[in-house]
């Protein structure tokens, strides 16, 4: 399985993408800190630190809580899928899963997080462009008083970063699964 990664690795670089598996939990959390991800596949059951631990870590780090995850797991407990969507999480899958489903799934969930990029983009770049009196109908609210706004590429001079150059895909502890993460990418 290791080889198969490797080679799935190199050849979604080539393609722009990124699939980057985690043994455990803490070293998920550790990849997520140091690489930006567009969606994160995370398995219940890991050592160290298990999925819902991660899950609840994420989604309470302004940093990384707007990234989408799926979480998987062969338990198929209903309570536990329900504790990782009122976490936070996007979708759950029960394993073992059929790899059209995740593949839907991923898709759809990354065509949200577009929708909300390119939402909080234009939400930023309006409030950059308001001033005080032109609050209206039809145009953008500016910060309140002592909120900080985060300029765009573009308003600092810079080129802005589509959405579609983010093509970053996580699987954490999904070595077992690397054949339903190359179907996906293809």
């Amino acid at each position: 399985v290791a080889d198969n990664r490797a080679v799935l690795e190199r050849r979604l670089e080539r393609e722009g993408h990124v699939v980057s598996c985690a043994e455990n939990g803490r070293l998920a959390l550790e990849r997520i800190r140091d690489y930006r991800f567009d969606l994160i596949v995370l398995d219940i059951m890991m050592p160290e630190v298990d999925g819902f631990e991660v899950l609840r870590r994420l989604k309470g780090s302004p940093d990384t809580r707007d990234i989408p995850v799926i979480m998987i797991s062969a338990l198929d407990q209903v309570a536990g899928i329900a504790r990782c969507i009122e976490a936070g999480a996007e979708d759950y899958l029960s394993k073992p899963f059929d790899p059209m489903l995740l593949r839907a799934r991923v898709v759809a969930a990354l065509a949200k997080k577009r929708l909300r990029d390119a939402e909080r983009v234009q939400v930023k770049q309006s409030a950059l462009q308001a001033t005080p009196g032109d609050a209206g109908p039809d145009r953008g609210v500016g910060p309140r008083a002592g909120e900080a706004v985060e300029p765009s590429a573009s308003a600092a001079g810079g080129e802005a970063m589509s959405v579609a150059e983010h093509k970053a895909v996580f699987l954490s502890y999904a070595s077992q699964d690397a054949d339903a993460a190359k179907r996906i990418c293809e």
